[in-house]
């Protein structure tokens, strides 16, 4: 089983050192401005998908950031009334045992293919490699390649996770022969 790497020793971003021990902001993850600013220059929010939830670990450290999550993730709460046609809904901050659940939830599906916990608290930044403009034109052919290989998408699967180490890999060092 390779070895992932979390880069527990990676400092954060440079632009995110204001943000050492800052509590959380009401902004979602992509409209933080230190976020804004990178996504601008090419980089794009690792997915939240529990499908991806290992991704930057098998990310090229030259193609990967991190800052400080202090971002809100919002719930919309709906329901309708039994006796009306009436429809209410209200959005609100996840609470803190939503966040638990979703990093617990994502952690047992990386314990599955054997990777270690994610280090909590990152929203990473990931920049595609040369010649690919977005991450999700890298995901998308990743999953293509996959499923053409018969190896089924699965964020739990060591199989499809190697198999995208090993395609993140080939389009790195194909990014750089250029």
């Amino acid at each position: 089983m390779p070895d992932y790497d979390w880069g527990l020793d990676e400092p954060a971003h440079p632009s995110a050192q204001h943000m050492h021990g800052e509590q959380r902001r009401p902004e979602r993850p992509a409209e933080l401005p230190e976020v804004v600013r990178l996504t601008e220059g090419g980089w794009f929010l690792a997915p939240e998908a529990p499908l991806w939830a290992f991704l930057p670990a098998v990310w090229p450290r030259h193609g990967r950031t991190w800052f400080p999550d202090v971002a809100t993730r919002y719930l919309v709460e709906s329901w309708s009334s039994p006796n009306s046609s009436s429809h209410t809904s209200r959005t609100r901050p996840w609470p803190d045992e939503v966040y638990a659940e979703v990093e617990a939830d994502s952690n047992t599906l990386m314990a599955e293919a054997g990777i270690a916990p994610r280090p909590r608290g990152r929203l990473w930044l990931l920049h595609p490699p040369a010649g690919r403009r977005t991450l999700d034109a890298v995901l998308e052919a990743i999953t293509e390649r996959a499923y053409r290989q018969n190896i089924a998408p699965s964020g739990g699967d060591p199989v499809f996770i190697e198999f995208v180490a090993t395609e993140l890999r080939t389009m790195f060092a194909e990014s750089e022969e250029r």
